[in-house]
């Protein structure tokens, strides 16, 4: 077929097949409908557990959501400096990140960074919750439990720091050392699965946060 022999279609044609509902019934069943699938939603990263005393169990959750705040009574976190993990020497533990208790009347933020002054003599710039540690406590109350009975939470977070403080220890801490995340698992005091697990997670969004901070 050549141009000359196709059939000529004046304005007046187009307008009339434009305004006739079968044609343009045609046209829009032409038309491939938009995509109805969804990316489906990441399935939630699992930790292993591991045990606190002789009949605690703790657990660990990524989230940025806070448990109850009745419910919790401690925070920790990884404290990151030009790359490399902050760790204070614990008295009767040995080296582990920096955490605590809340004390009345604080926030999670304000104990987290109240304990990095006084474990380890730093300042922080900026923090970041990554998570909810669950404490599970199987046995019998204790008396004068100081914690959430059988049920308490912690609130995990990482940091960077501000001011690298003089320090050489105090009634908290013995000492403050500041390792690579490759040497991470040889200075630890308490090194199982979940610290593990929680620790390259914890660093894995510490690169990712880094980044976007452009620090």
């Amino acid at each position: 077929i050549t141009e000359a022999s196709k059939p000529k279609i004046s304005p007046s044609s187009k307008k009339k097949a434009a305004s006739n509902p079968k044609t343009a019934s045609k046209v829009k069943s032409s038309a491939k409908p938009a995509s109805s699938k969804k990316r489906s939603p990441r399935p939630a990263r699992v930790f292993p557990t591991t045990r606190w005393g002789s009949d605690s169990i703790i657990s660990f959750e990524a989230t940025e959501h806070y448990p109850p705040l009745e419910l919790t009574s401690i925070v920790g976190g990884f404290i990151f400096h030009d790359g490399k993990v902050v760790l204070a020497n614990v008295p009767g533990r040995g080296w582990e990140i920096v955490g605590g208790r809340i004390d009345v009347g604080e926030t999670p933020e304000e104990t987290f960074r109240r304990e990095a002054l006084n474990q380890v003599g730093v300042t922080l710039s900026h923090i970041k919750m990554i998570g909810v540690v669950r404490i599970e406590h199987m046995g019998p109350e204790p008396p004068n439990c100081p914690y959430p009975y059988p049920l308490g939470y912690g609130v995990q977070f990482i940091g960077v720091v501000d001011q690298m403080l003089p320090f050489s220890g105090g009634e908290d801490s013995l000492g403050r050392s500041l390792i690579s995340p490759e040497g991470f698992k040889e200075h630890y005091y308490d090194w199982t699965e979940y610290y593990e697990a929680v620790f390259h997670y914890a660093h894995d969004v510490y690169l990712k946060w880094r980044k976007k901070l452009k620090l």
